[in-house]
């Protein structure tokens, strides 16, 4: 079987914002959670996009992004848990000065079922957040994914409330806030890596590259 060489980088242009919130709008139509736009593009937080405690990360094949994850480490705009789940988070804000989040991780849905591909970016996700000082994350699933998420980076519910994007009981969806500390997500991770097929992350030229079973883009 061929394989696939997927780059894992930080994302500095921010004028390729777009193709990511052109995957988090295609994720969500496809899912049953949002209607399509006439721009095709759903932007979830953007007041925390182009700021320095945030840290943007894809994953590319030939220069197309395929995969997406964001951290951000707390500050004076708030982190994206605080949109849905405020008194939570401020109750772990009290607890935890190392606070911090990762959002926005999405792929194309040739890519959904891929593990491996979403293990390796959460890690080099949280390596990025752990570089700004962060040493607990706080994450926002569907509640259909907890399960796969407690398990592949040992994260525990705290909370869970019915959202709706489009105000109507058809878009209605369960999402969980939940949490970890990188130790046990590092932990979790490790662990679960031994588990998929996939070579470690190898560096080059200062990008991360991993090599996965070939997939159609």
């Amino acid at each position: 079987m061929s394989k696939t060489d997927i780059e894992f980088k930080i994302l500095t242009d921010h004028s390729r914002l777009e193709e990511l919130h052109k995957l988090v709008h295609d994720s969500f139509v496809e899912s049953g959670h949002a209607k399509p736009r006439a721009n095709k593009t759903i932007d979830l937080y953007p007041h925390l996009n182009k700021i320095e405690e945030t840290i943007i990360v894809i994953a590319e094949i030939n220069g197309k992004i395929v995969a997406t994850n964001s951290a951000t480490i707390d500050n004076k705009r708030g982190l994206h848990t605080d949109t849905f789940f405020k008194q939570e988070t401020d109750e772990l804000r009290e607890k935890y000065n190392d606070l911090g989040s990762s959002w926005r991780i999405v792929t194309h849905k040739d890519f959904r079922s891929n593990i491996r591909l979403i293990i390796d970016l959460i890690k080099f996700t949280l390596v990025q957040g752990e570089k700004m000082g962060m040493k607990n994350c706080l994450f926002l699933f569907q509640k259909k994914h907890t399960k796969v998420y407690e398990r592949i980076i040992g994260a525990k519910p705290i909370a869970e409330k019915k959202l709706n994007m489009e105000k109507s009981s058809k878009f209605e969806t369960t999402m969980v806030l939940m949490f970890a500390s990188l130790e046990q997500i590092r932990k979790s991770l490790t662990n679960n890596t031994k588990t998929h097929d996939g070579k470690n992350l190898l560096t080059r030229n200062g990008i991360k590259t991993a090599v996965y079973s070939n997939q159609k883009v």
